[in-house]
């Protein structure tokens, strides 16, 4: 494709992300729903059966980047592209996972519907070493530089629950959704006020995952929210961490402080 060619197509997109943005109803942060949490932490299934019900227009992590007004066109025209959009839908969805990608929100994107969920670190950094272990991109220094993402991405995590109204998120740690699944999709669907409310089901996605839709090799296996033994992000297989036990440790006070953030606005 030419250099003219791509900028048209970009510039088209551009336009079309506006347009949305605009005159879209869906495209109003009231209406938007996120999953806020990091990379192997049971994300896929939640957005999987998120974006089943008919009221929720989405396919999973997007990649768009909320810093202006037009972000929640970007998603429409990205859902449109994976042809997953629902016009019809009340709520637009998008998965987060990364600082990139919420660093710079506004002040209208709390008022959005935060769906927070977060995993033990130790199990955490397995899993993610698991998948590049698989995708043949692990490394020595894999460990200590995903101890970092995971640090930074809860901090991160932190600063954007305090910002969210209590009526607006919820907060969710992966033992709970997979130990207790039936009970936590209908916690979700509560906070979202649903009706009909959530199921734990979902199609299961075609053997070729696109970006954004997972795990590439198990998540095609599943169509519901699984066990903590049967999960695609079961942290299995790789060796002993190479991260200093206090750094560990602090890791883990992390992610018991944001928990317990968590579970404060259920009291």
């Amino acid at each position: 494709m030419s250099i003219a060619a791509r900028s048209g197509g970009q510039f088209v997109k551009s336009f079309a992300a506006y347009a949305a943005a605009r005159w879209n109803p869906q495209c109003r942060h009231d209406r938007a729903i996120f999953v806020l949490g990091h990379a192997r932490s049971g994300s896929t299934a939640l957005s999987n059966v998120l974006c089943s019900h008919r009221q929720i227009s989405g396919f999973g992590e997007s990649h768009v980047t909320y810093d202006n007004k037009t972000a929640l066109g970007r998603l429409v025209v990205r859902q449109i592209g994976r042809r997953a959009w629902k016009p019809n839908a009340h709520y637009i969805f998008d998965k987060i996972l990364y600082d990139e990608y919420d660093r710079s929100v506004s002040k209208d994107f709390f008022k959005s519907h935060g769906v927070f969920l977060v995993r033990e670190p130790g199990d955490s950094i397995r899993s993610i070493l698991n998948l590049l272990i698989k995708a043949g991109r692990a490394n020595s220094e894999n460990h200590l530089s995903i101890s970092h993402y995971y640090e930074e991405r809860l901090k991160h995590l932190i600063v954007m629950w305090n910002n969210f109204s209590a009526q607006n998120r919820v907060g969710l740690s992966f033992s709970e959704l997979t130990d207790d699944s039936e009970k936590i999709v209908s916690l979700v669907s509560d906070k979202l006020a649903l009706n009909p409310p959530l199921k734990n089901a979902y199609s299961a996605p075609a053997k070729s995952i696109r970006r954004g839709e997972g795990d590439p090799f198990l998540a095609h296996a599943y169509n519901r929210i699984m066990g903590p033994d049967r999960a695609s992000t079961i942290a299995v297989g790789t060796d002993d961490l190479d991260i200093a036990p206090q750094r560990m440790e602090a890791l883990q006070l992390l992610y018991r402080e944001t928990v317990a953030l968590f579970r404060a606005d259920r009291t």
